[in-house]
């Protein structure tokens, strides 16, 4: 967010000044002192609690009794298939349309990031293919057979297939999870079916006659004690 500020307020040529100590502009430097932290911070940790202390699994595997290399594999591939799609780019796609390449792609990391997260609560195992790779793999292989169709029509399709797909993945999740739990989603009056409104209906049923039993007896009795 800092960024976006700066260049709001002192426009992209900014980054374009060079420091006089270093020789080299504002955006290189930018550049690797974010990679640089992040390697400090971020990275080294993560790989350290991966390959030397290992989940909490038996024999340092994962919740789910898996390795825990392997859901590397997934966000591998995802990584570098747009890398391949943009260095094989015969029109460029990807400089000439950033935000558009970024939302397609970040779709399907999107996909993966949240099955890594639901094998993760569910002590499940993640599986390495899944359906989200069709959207990016329409561009490899579009690339692949020379280019047949438009990128710029290929990579919008790649976009709305992954958006659909994410979606979908979403809420089965959301089903399932009330389902179990007994609970409504994606509705404003509680949903009930026959059984459950015939159940309902009972219980009010006999509440209503406990409480009228309760007043006969009670009536019973202070018209004893007036008998008396």
């Amino acid at each position: 967010m800092g960024i976006f500020i700066i260049t709001a307020v002192f426009g992209s040529d900014f980054w374009s000044y060079k420091m006089p100590m270093v020789d080299l502009e504002l955006k290189y430097i930018m550049c690797l002192s974010t990679t640089g932290i992040a390697l400090i911070f971020t990275l080294i940790p993560t790989l350290k609690a991966i390959f030397v202390d290992g989940g909490i699994g038996r024999n340092g595997s994962t919740v789910a009794g898996t390795s825990v290399v392997f859901p590397m594999f997934s966000l591998l591939a995802i990584i570098t298939i747009p890398v391949i799609i943009y260095q094989k780019s015969e029109t460029s796609i990807y400089q000439h349309h950033p935000c558009l390449y970024l939302l397609a792609f970040g779709m399907s990391m999107s996909k993966i990031t949240i099955k890594l997260i639901v094998a993760h609560m569910t002590k499940s195992e993640l599986e390495f293919l899944d359906t989200i790779y069709i959207g990016p793999a329409m561009l490899f292989f579009n690339q692949y057979f020379n280019t047949i169709l438009n990128e710029y029509i290929v990579l919008w399709m790649c976009l709305f297939y992954c958006v659909i797909d994410v979606l979908r993945y979403s809420t089965s999740v959301c089903c399932e999870i009330c389902d179990y739990l007994h609970i409504y989603c994606f509705k404003i009056i509680e949903p009930q079916t026959n059984g459950a409104g015939a159940g309902a209906t009972a219980r009010v049923g006999n509440d209503q006659n406990t409480a009228n039993t309760s007043r006969t007896r009670s009536g019973t009795g202070s018209k004893g004690k007036k008998s008396l």
